[in-house]
């Protein structure tokens, strides 16, 4: 088996018609998937070019919305607030339509945004997320003798 020298980029998520999953199939920009869900290799995905979405690093850090208990994810206020997480709600002020987690670099200096919108799952982000830890690793030092495991 030959392996490529090429590095391909992740394009997006999508169902998986193996599992049915509604989006553990990463897709990436060489047509390759794997879906997280059920383990699976694909070799080529269907129309990768024709849904490739342009990233950009350039538009500003945005953060909207208040910090409220996300109780649909099992996140209390406290947590919320400990992480600077905002929700952003439709008019109505009672429904969630966006959460908002903010992302730092190395040096605890605050530089992006990810934005999951409630409806579809669909993530976007703001900022310069090419420097980020990991979320909320700021809040933590970079030492001792703990290590937190996490989704994802």
């Amino acid at each position: 088996m030959q392996i490529s020298s090429q590095e391909s980029e992740f394009v997006e998520h999508r169902s998986c018609d193996k599992c049915g999953s509604s989006d553990a199939l990463a897709v990436y920009s060489d047509s390759h998937g794997y879906c997280f869900k059920c383990n699976t290799h694909f070799k080529e995905v269907d129309n990768v070019e024709a849904t490739a979405k342009v990233v950009s690093y350039n538009r500003p850090a945005e953060m909207y919305g208040q910090p409220m208990a996300m109780p649909e994810r099992r996140i209390s206020l406290d947590t919320v607030r400990k992480y600077g997480v905002t929700v952003e709600t439709v008019p109505n002020g009672h429904e969630a339509f966006k959460h908002h987690y903010p992302y730092y670099d190395n040096g605890g200096k605050f530089i992006g945004t990810k934005a999951r919108r409630v409806s579809d799952k669909s993530f976007s982000t703001s900022g310069n997320m090419k420097d980020n830890v990991l979320f909320g690793q700021q809040l933590f030092k970079n030492e001792g003798r703990f290590v937190t495991v996490v989704e994802g």
